[in-house]
């Protein structure tokens, strides 16, 4: 399911950002290529218990949390930036590769 999630939400978004006009610049550039993934929150994550503003997705990774798909299947779709993670979420983030991959690293995920 959380595959069929991404890859829902990855052609919804990426059928509505086609349309603009800045995303389309971004997809010309290779340095700023965005991507849409899964990270998923295990149990040793320094994330676990924190929040989405506490992540420092945005500030730090340059990221967007699109949607937070709860371990009992529950989504979370725009979560608000209080929204705590739990263990076993699966986080649907979109942003640069580089971003997703240091925050990846520096979470344990």
């Amino acid at each position: 399911w959380a595959d069929e999630t991404v890859s829902n939400v990855r052609n919804d978004l990426q059928a509505k950002l086609m349309d603009s006009r800045t995303i389309g610049a971004l997809d010309n550039n290779a340095d700023n290529k965005v991507q849409i993934d899964e990270l998923t929150i295990p149990a040793q994550s320094s994330l676990v218990g924190r929040s989405i503003r506490q992540s420092e997705a945005r500030a730090k990774y340059g990221l967007l949390i699109v949607a937070v798909r709860r371990a009992d299947g529950n989504l979370i779709f725009n979560p608000d930036v209080d929204t705590r993670f739990e263990v076993g979420d699966a986080v649907i983030a979109m942003g640069r590769e580089d971003g997703l991959e240091r925050m990846r690293s520096e979470h344990g995920m």
